[in-house]
């Protein structure tokens, strides 16, 4: 359903793939990919930006299980959210916004009226399933997940990638998410301590936790699952 905040644009502004924000006051905030991938690494070049002594502590370090924790390199999953990370840091999880997401340069929009903590499923994921070196590997299973989706929409979404991964078969659906939910536990723990270090706010770190609590609510048993995707209520 198109806002008040919405009207006052056209389909033309929408045209880069990734999420719009439209703030009350109607400011925009466009986080598109191609932004992510030019400004990202210039964000941690910066030493106004994200200082020295912070690069260097204990919590901005690469995850245990990152196979290039020794390289020395900072954490690609920060790469979403840095680029916009001044204008974002402004608000809290439960400010209202206008979220409009392009998957595709052709493709739909997806419009909701949501707050920032959810909106920004959209940076958490891109950071968990395809920067992260641990995550890039379950980024199959996030086919078909729209950022703006519920929780529970997310949950059955995922469930039911990894079942048609594995053809259904009950074993590797349970080993598959066991793993997961391990990897991703640690990785989100890490990430949530690299922000609390550069965040002034809450939006991206809560953005986080929402993405992890899909994962966590897999532990779902198969029939009940499928009984909520296709039955009626």
């Amino acid at each position: 359903m198109a806002t008040e905040e919405l009207l006052n644009f056209k389909l033309s502004d929408f045209s880069e793939k990734g999420l719009h924000l439209i703030f009350q006051d109607s400011n925009r905030l466009v986080l598109s990919e191609e932004k992510i991938k030019q400004f990202a690494l210039k964000f941690l070049e910066d030493p106004a930006k994200v200082p020295p002594h912070i690069k260097k502590a204990v919590d901005f370090q690469a995850c245990p299980i990152c196979p290039k924790r020794h390289t020395g390199e900072f954490c690609h999953a920060l790469c979403p959210c840095l680029p916009f990370l001044e204008i974002i840091d402004k608000y809290i999880s439960l400010t209202k916004v206008t979220a409009v997401y392009k998957e595709r340069e052709q493709g739909l929009l997806y419009v909701s009226n949501t707050d920032m903590q959810k909106a920004l499923q959209f940076t958490s994921i891109l950071s968990l399933m395809h920067y992260c070196e641990i995550g890039k590997q379950y980024r199959k299973y996030f086919f078909g997940v729209i950022p703006l989706m519920e929780i529970d929409d997310i949950v059955r979404r995922i469930y039911l990638n990894i079942y048609m991964s594995c053809y259904g078969d009950k074993k590797s659906i349970d080993a598959i998410i066991r793993k997961f939910q391990e990897e991703i536990f640690v990785t989100t723990s890490c990430q949530v301590k690299r922000l609390n270090l550069i965040c002034k706010n809450d939006a991206l770190v809560n953005a986080l936790v929402l993405t992890q609590t899909a994962v966590d609510l897999l532990s779902l048993d198969i029939n009940d699952a499928f009984k909520q995707l296709f039955d009626d209520e």
